[in-house]
């Protein structure tokens, strides 16, 4: 899921912008966490789910420099009868050299964000 506002994240003072992040933070979210999922499968009769919600994305180029800013809300509910368990946000900001492209940048935020995650989840109980 995303905020109104955060997709398509268009880079400021640059000429791109970015689709579909809240499925690609998603997806590496669920690679990110598979390890914690399938160590605790057992311990809640009807599973869970983990909640992705991408909540801010903004871009700049500026100063021979790309800037990305990412935030996320995670949410961790039992499946059955939609109990709340547990909630986190975390943000990245990340910055490379404009030579380097846009993509870096937001794809080491998609990594930190998906990282975050999978050790907030380490912390909680399911």
């Amino acid at each position: 899921l995303a905020e109104p506002g955060t997709e398509p994240m268009v880079v400021r003072q640059g000429n791109l912008a970015f689709v579909d992040l809240s499925t690609a933070l998603a997806e590496r979210v669920a690679t990110k966490t598979q390890a914690w999922a399938q160590r605790n499968r057992q311990r809640r009769p009807g599973g869970w789910e983990l909640r992705v919600e991408l909540t801010h994305a903004e871009a700049q180029a500026s100063r021979g420099e790309f800037l990305a800013d990412l935030g996320v809300r995670l949410t961790l509910s039992a499946t059955i009868g939609r109990v709340f368990l547990a909630q986190t946000q975390s943000q990245c900001h990340q910055g490379v050299p404009i030579e380097a492209g846009a993509t870096p940048a937001v794809d080491a935020c998609l990594e930190t964000l998906a990282q975050d995650a999978a050790n907030w989840l380490e912390g909680t109980n399911p």
